[in-house]
């Protein structure tokens, strides 16, 4: 059975609800577990944000007086942390230059602010588009892993090219900013669901009969 992209929002929603993402108490806690949840899952972020958390470093103008050396044993359930760690220093400096005013932020064009994001050390496309649309309140889809999955597995599969997978499905989308929010965590919460282990388990699924008309 052929679906839309839209209609696919709309039967991921239907059967799994709103997920509820992106967990988080503040949009500068957003950012930070934006960058440590690359490579690693939300369990191993979440103990390391918890440590944050504790000492205060969730908030900006704190985490601006650490150094990328202190800040290192934090967040080392996240893996990677060397590199987090210059990553999260590096994002906080740029905010710096902002005085931290996100609102401030919000208001460049988006082709500009992206470009702004891809400069800084560890912010790839994935994670840009997240700050983009959970911190900065633009309508983006965002590509990741997991959607590719999907996408291939609905028999989309020209999915290669980020920016350009990126563009087709958002001409031919038309969801609010909460909902694109939204649909970002539900295709992570059902791949979470039926594309970890085996093919038996999309076989299974509640989209194994559908097809992508995209």
């Amino acid at each position: 059975m052929k679906i839309t992209v839209e209609e696919l929002y709309h039967l991921l929603l239907k059967h799994l609800g709103d997920p509820g993402w992106w967990p988080a108490d503040s949009l500068y806690e957003i950012m930070i577990g934006a960058i440590l949840i690359q490579n690693t899952n939300w369990h191993n972020v979440a103990l390391s944000l918890r440590k944050l958390k504790e000492r205060q470093l969730l908030i900006p103008q704190n985490m601006f007086q650490l150094s990328a050396e202190d800040l290192k044993p934090l967040i080392r359930s996240s893996g990677f942390y060397q590199a987090k760690s210059r990553s999260i220093i590096s994002l906080t400096d740029w905010l710096s230059q902002y005085q931290f005013d996100l609102a401030s932020i919000s208001q460049k064009p988006i082709k500009e602010l992206r470009q702004e994001l891809l400069e800084i050390k560890g912010i790839g496309n994935e994670t840009a588009d997240v700050l983009l649309l959970y911190v900065f309140q633009k309508n983006v889809f965002v590509v990741d892993t997991y959607t590719k999955r999907i996408f291939n597995q609905l028999g989309y599969l020209d999915t290669k090219q980020d920016r350009l997978f990126q563009q087709k499905v958002e001409t031919n989308l038309s969801l609010t900013l909460s909902e694109q929010q939204m649909f970002h965590g539900l295709l992570d919460e059902f791949a979470k669901l039926y594309l970890r282990k085996n093919r038996e388990q999309w076989d299974t699924s509640f989209l194994a009969d559908y097809q992508l008309d995209l």
